[in-house]
Order: structure tokens, then sequence, then C-alpha cells
């Protein structure tokens, strides 16, 4: 029997692509650098800085106020007023994190494919976590691989490099086994932001965007040329994927 074309690989940002997240996410973050880092004015537009990831913003958020990284410590205390902020902030309305409209039946119409699923988040792992919880998609995605923003080793007390977007997208491509069998599957990243779309475009992968918003133009410039504001047209949308694996 004739060994069959391994099966594509599509993997999801989280944050404006599975929940609509991206506003409550931004305060809460912003919150916890005031906390602890005593940062004020934070640009947030996160197109402008060189990371758009949590653990990278963090180091340039911490250079641009203290004027050095961020130890260990101090990641750590951030994360955890973050995570408690977004914790509170959900529960004092619900209505801040939803999913985006038809996510779930995405994901199954997916695996009905037979088609690899993944994750890969700028977002730390917790809050990502607490945000497909609250979204009601953690059934949804609970099983899947994943890989989300953390930082290299660091030496001593420093709390190391981010690592980039291209290397979170390319973990999760790894742990679905993306470059088994000597042969790669067709992968296809789903993702909001211009950083996705560029991560896509430097790993040479597909790229589906999501904007919730209806605001196409950056994604536009970044050479994106399937978007869907939600996913209620699922046949559109499950054409648009296939037609980024060839």
């Amino acid at each position: 029997m004739p060994n069959q074309p391994p099966q594509p690989c599509v993997v999801f940002d989280v944050d404006g692509t599975l929940t609509g997240t991206t506003g409550v996410d931004d305060a809460c973050l912003v919150g916890a650098w005031g906390h602890v880092l005593g940062a004020r004015d934070v640009e947030t537009d996160w197109s402008k800085y060189a990371h758009s990831t949590d653990e990278g913003l963090t180091l340039e958020v911490c250079h641009k106020t203290l004027g050095r990284g961020p130890t260990r410590d101090e990641v750590e205390r951030v994360k955890q007023t973050f995570f408690g902020l977004l914790r509170d902030r959900i529960a004092e309305n619900r209505a801040c994190c939803v999913p985006v409209r038809g996510a779930a039946d995405l994901i199954g119409a997916v695996r009905a494919k037979g088609w690899r699923i993944g994750i890969a988040s700028g977002a730390w792992e917790e809050s990502a976590r607490i945000k497909l919880a609250a979204a009601g998609m953690d059934d949804v995605v609970r099983d899947l691989p994943g890989t989300f923003s953390h930082a290299r080793k660091g030496s001593g007390t420093d709390a190391g490099a981010p690592i980039t977007r291209e290397e979170i997208v390319t973990g999760t491509l790894v742990k679905l086994g993306r470059w088994s069998g000597g042969r790669n599957a067709p992968a296809v990243y789903v993702g909001d932001g211009v950083w996705d779309a560029k991560a896509a475009r430097a790993l040479k992968i597909g790229f589906v965007g999501v904007r919730v918003d209806g605001r196409e133009d950056r994604l536009r410039a970044q050479g994106a040329e399937r978007i869907v504001h939600d996913y209620s047209d699922l046949a559109r949308v499950l054409e648009m994927i296939e037609q980024e694996t060839t």
C-alpha cells in the first residue's frame, strides 16, 4: 500500500483567535507591570515591540522602566500579579472573556478531518488556560499540544531572553510531528496579530488571519490573503485552511 501524504498541521493562537480576550489581557498585563515594575504610560501597540509575547513584552517594559532586564523573581511576581488580576476581572465580568464565534465548532471540524491540531500562543501558559477555561473552551482544547511564552534559561538571577514567536510555533509543530517520516507535513497558523502573520511567513507555512473587530488592513499589509472575522461560516474557514496547505 503506497504511503499516504502526511496530514496537515493546524496551529491556533489563543487571544483574538480562540478567545475574544485581547482587551482584558492587555489591561491586566499593564496593571501587573505597574504594580511590580512601577511602569507607567506603557505603549500597548504590541507590534512596536521586539517580541510580542508576555515574556518578551515584560523584558522590554522592564528595560524601558528600570534600565535593565528583569530578574527571575520580578518576572514571577509580574506573572502571579497578572494571573490574579485576570481572574478577578473575569469574575467581575464574564463577558470580557468569550470564545470567538464558532471556535469550538471549528476545532471539532478540524478533528473530524483527521488533521493534527495544536496551540501556539505568545501568552504565558497559565493565563492562556485561564482564558480558555473562562470562555468555555477548556474541554475543547485540553488534549491539544501547545507551546507558550517563556524565557530561555538565564544565569544566576537573570530571567533569560524570551523565545520568539517563530520558536513558539515551531515548538508546537515539533510536538505535532510535522517533520516525522522524512517528509514535512503542510502546516497552517491561524492567528490575529501582525506578529502571527510575520511568523508564518518566516516559517514558510500557511496563514489564516482572524480579526473579530473587522480591521484587516494590518494583516493585509503583512501579505495575509485569507482573513475571517469569526468562524460562523465553517465551510468557508475550512476551505481557507485547506487552501493554505497547498
